[in-house]
């Protein structure tokens, strides 16, 4: 049993860092019911984050859960982020630093080596709030037969205070969770599962780097009820480097593929239905991606990123995120001057 990590006895916040994970640890949990909470891993992939990477770390060790147990599976950052891991070393189960076949590849092999009921993964660029462990715990001791918990998780900006919206678990059905673009998703660190249900659906899918947690709810879901938690377990934080911001456009065609993959052989209304909304969620993401590439003053893939974003919706020609960026691309630069902050 690891040493349960005290405020105290962790390396002290850099300078200025207060409140939570640095000057504040969750509610103790009662001795008594030690014995009854189920063993939880979490793996922590991490690549050339160091700027996020230890409020990661220390918000799993100030949950004051007894029965945690944490593995970093670090890709061969350069960045610093082997000297904070060796810092926080005491606490964790195992950590590596060596090039890994990516994220998903650094998870599965993290997950198989870790001892839990319960597992989960967090991103070395997300936290978990105060005392989110000690509800997991208690909700699978009330509900042994759970396999498969989430609960909402609250995405913030870089800073990893300004909110930028929640999102919601909910019990979905499968035919739910394949309506993605819909709305229909579960924030990733806020989900855990049960190591036999990982291990019956085969683990997480190596060849998938952006939607593989997507693929693996899909997949549970097929073999095990989605129990809620209704309170937020999670902070996402947005910021420009990460994968799924950053390739966002790449993200909604492989969960595109994942979905149609998923929804052969499911009634007509609902593969109908979850076409319809990615359709409409990769014409912005395109749109996105012209904006982006138009700032950088790459004209041409900036055009042939609105026709993509045509192809994927023609309806997206009367949305203003279209409009925004057409008229840039179009306008004389004094009308643009007058029409756009930002021209």
């Amino acid at each position: 049993m690891i040493t349960l990590p005290t405020l105290a006895a962790l390396p002290p916040p850099p300078n200025g860092r207060i409140g939570w994970p640095w000057t504040e640890s969750s509610a103790p949990i009662a001795e008594a019911t030690y014995a009854a909470l189920p063993e939880i891993g979490v793996v922590v992939p991490s690549y050339n984050q160091a700027q996020f990477l230890e409020a990661t770390l220390r918000s799993l060790l100030l949950q004051g859960y007894p029965k945690l147990r944490v593995g970093v599976m670090d890709g061969g950052s350069n960045d610093g982020s082997v000297a904070i891991i060796e810092r926080y070393a005491p606490w964790l189960e195992f950590w590596v630093s060596e090039r890994d076949a990516g994220q998903s590849d650094a998870i599965g092999r993290g997950l198989d080596r870790l001892s839990y009921r319960l597992g989960s993964w967090l991103n070395s660029d997300d936290v978990l709030l105060p005392g989110a462990l000690a509800a997991v715990g208690g909700y699978a001791v009330d509900h042994p037969a759970c396999e498969l918990l989430c609960g909402h998780g609250l995405g913030v900006a870089e800073d990893g205070l300004t909110p930028q919206g929640l999102c919601r678990g909910r019990p979905f059905t499968f035919d739910e969770l394949l309506d993605f673009g819909g709305g229909c998703f579960l924030a990733q660190p806020s989900v855990f599962f049960s190591r036999r249900l990982f291990e019956r659906v085969g683990g997480v899918r190596t060849e998938l780097h952006y939607a593989m947690d997507l693929d693996l709810w899909l997949r549970m879901r097929k073999e095990a009820e989605l129990h809620c938690i209704d309170r937020t377990l999670s902070l996402l934080r947005q910021h420009g480097a990460a994968k799924t911001l950053r390739d966002n456009e790449k993200s909604m065609s492989e969960v595109s593929r994942l979905i149609r993959a998923h929804a052969a052989g499911r009634p007509l209304r609902t593969r109908a239905r979850a076409r319809w909304h990615m359709r409409k969620l990769r014409a912005r993401s395109a749109c996105g991606s012209a904006l982006a590439a138009y700032f950088e003053g790459h004209r041409a893939p900036a055009t042939w990123a609105l026709a993509r974003a045509l192809r994927a919706n023609p309806a997206i020609a009367l949305d203003p995120i279209f409009a925004r960026v057409a008229l840039r691309l179009t306008l004389p630069r004094p009308l643009k001057a007058r029409f756009f902050a930002r021209p």
